[in-house]
């Protein structure tokens, strides 16, 4: 039953931290690309 549970969750969790990362990112560089349409 565990079993089972985790290997349903781990999926579900690694493509929950990859959003975290990813959404870490884009925020980090949303900034840098709005100082280049300054620049320009």
């Amino acid at each position: 039953m565990t079993e089972s549970l985790t290997a349903l969750i781990e999926p579900l969790m690694i493509a929950f931290l990859g959003g975290v990362v990813g959404s870490m990112i884009v925020a980090l560089y949303m900034p840098i690309f709005k100082i280049f349409d300054m620049i320009k």
